[in-house]
């Protein structure tokens, strides 16, 4: 399975100091960024029809009810995360600042959405 084997990839980046402040991350990347990753999302939650939807808590480690999640949104917030990693490594960026990019995005983003997507994968293999 292939988010089992991004997510333990994810874990095991190397802990690294930021070698620069700051993002180089302009509007327009933002805006065309959220514009692809709406597109994609879009594409693929026509494709995944009924399965698109899933209920999920967002902290665990406290009592409260579910929320509707898209595994549509997951699946494109992951795979453009990765595609904005990939494309670092074609920067002039020091290796430092694209590894401690990528990790930061892991934790701090795309990990949660693998999680959750790889908990509905497996249930919806299980029950097709």
């Amino acid at each position: 399975m292939h988010l089992s084997s991004l997510l333990f990839l994810g874990a095991h980046l190397p802990d690294v100091p930021s070698a620069t402040e700051g993002t180089d991350f302009s509007h327009e990347d933002v805006e065309r960024h959220s514009r692809r990753c709406i597109q994609l999302s879009s594409t693929l939650k026509a494709k995944l029809g009924d399965l698109d939807t899933y209920w999920s808590i967002f902290d665990p480690t406290k009592s409260q009810k579910s929320v509707p999640n898209s595994l549509s949104q997951d699946l494109a917030e992951i795979y453009m995360d990765l595609r904005d990693a990939i494309k670092s490594t074609k920067s002039v960026e020091p290796i430092d600042d694209v590894y401690w990019q990528w990790r930061f995005g892991f934790r701090e983003h795309w990990a949660r959405h693998a999680v959750e997507a790889l908990k509905v994968v497996l249930f919806i293999s299980r029950v097709a």
